[in-house]
């Protein structure tokens, strides 16, 4: 018989340290505000800093973002009622 193991994941939140301005994600219990430790007091920031996926350093535009999904849209064999130079001109592409 296999026996489970019952593992309650606590979610990452961004806490600053008040005293050097560090920020570091730590394992916490949403209910936790502020700690102390031997580097300083740490406060939970209320908004969580944005991230980028697949390693973009910075967030696309919104013409960037536009310009991607109409590529997508076009290799995948749909096509769009205007011109792609209309859609240049609207976007601002």
């Amino acid at each position: 018989m296999v026996g489970f193991v019952s593992v309650e994941l606590m979610p990452l939140f961004d806490f600053e340290n008040r005293e050097t301005g560090e920020v570091r994600e730590i394992q916490s219990s949403p209910d936790l505000d502020n700690f102390k430790d031997e580097s300083g007091t740490w406060l939970k920031l209320e908004v969580q800093p944005g991230f980028a996926i697949g390693g973009q350093r910075s967030f696309p535009t919104q013409a960037e973002t536009i310009k991607r999904g109409y590529y997508k849209q076009e290799q995948s064999g749909w096509r769009s009622e205007y011109s792609k130079n209309k859609v240049k001109k609207a976007w601002g592409l």
